[in-house]
């Protein structure tokens, strides 16, 4: 009885000893199947709400706050990059506006299509505003919140006055509807293929990037609204909204990356690659990298892991 005793605490030993590797042997077992079985079609290789491959192009929309109380984070003297009632001078190193033909200028653009093996088109253009240099303007005291953009979305609405004019002439909202709109439950987009072109009937906007000069609150930080129906612009409703704050006046390029992301990869759990104070579940806790790494990480770019997860991937020949 005693040899037998002896002989289980082995075995149960052994397997202990072997389960993380068998685990591991899980994880990188390379049979699985892309696109996944259409039968079921739920794979992250979709995107979570927005595609990760073919053109999307984003309406951005720059805005500051007058600060009839509290105090103004950035004041006219901080910096030249992008001084009160105008544009910032990098207005235009964010998106390309049409697929390049060579290397993109914005620097979003570029991420992008680098990031996705030349997959993904991200392209954009800017909502202009009929004064105030082209810059929507709301006052300190009608923000309710930290993210809360209601009363910009009401500035917007009365200063366009049913127009839609943009920076560099995409006047029609057309441009950027180019993905079919689908949410709600059992509908929920996330993690199923998109459709392109759109069919939305009337058009919708795929994503909303607010951009502000002198938050209060988001400075070199944002947020993601993934799913947005409360609002529209110019009589057109909104898909998703991201929103994003200067620091010290300069283009918040790493902020606009990180929470467009999130509308590609998911939520705050999929904060990977280092840095930040959310729970971390991803290989590293500290200096690795990703997409959605944050401020901690080693280096802000993607990861092997980003593009096998998007199917972003090419054979090396």
């Amino acid at each position: 009885m005693k040899n037998l005793l002896r002989v289980i605490s082995i075995v149960i030993i052994y397997l202990n000893a072997i389960s993380p590797i068998i685990s591991q042997d899980v994880l990188n077992n390379d049979t699985i199947v892309y696109p996944p079985d259409e039968s079921d079609p739920y794979s992250s290789t979709y995107g979570w709400y927005l595609p990760v491959n073919g053109t999307l192009r984003i309406l951005i929309v720059f805005a500051e706050i007058e600060y009839d109380t509290g105090t103004d984070p950035d004041p006219a003297t901080n910096n030249d990059d992008w001084m009160p009632h105008s544009l910032p001078n990098w207005a235009d190193q964010i998106l390309d506006v049409n697929v390049p033909s060579g290397t993109p200028q914005g620097l979003l653009t570029r991420y992008y299509l680098e990031a996705s093996l030349g997959e993904y088109n991200v392209l954009g253009d800017h909502l202009l505003a009929p004064n105030n240099g082209g810059v929507f303007k709301v006052l300190r005291s009608q923000l309710l919140s930290n993210f809360d953009f209601s009363a910009l979305i009401s500035e917007i609405n009365s200063q366009m006055a049913g127009n839609f004019v943009t920076g560099h002439g995409l006047n029609n909202v057309s441009y950027f509807d180019n993905w079919t709109h689908v949410s709600g439950s059992p509908t929920n987009p996330s993690g199923k293929p998109k459709i392109t072109p759109s069919t939305d009937n009337p058009s919708r906007i795929d994503h909303l990037m607010i951009i502000w000069r002198n938050h209060f609150y988001l400075q070199g930080t944002g947020g993601t609204y993934t799913v947005y129906n409360n609002a529209n612009i110019v009589g057109y409703p909104i898909s998703g909204v991201s929103i994003n704050g200067s620091n010290g006046n300069s283009m918040p390029i790493n902020t606009l990356r990180h929470e467009y992301a999130h509308s590609l990869y998911g939520g705050n759990n999929f904060h990977a690659g280092g840095g930040g104070s959310h729970e971390n579940y991803f290989i590293p806790r500290s200096g690795g990298w990703s997409n959605l790494g944050l401020s901690g990480c080693s280096l802000l770019t993607w990861n092997g892991w980003d593009r096998h997860s998007k199917n972003n991937q090419k054979e090396v020949s």
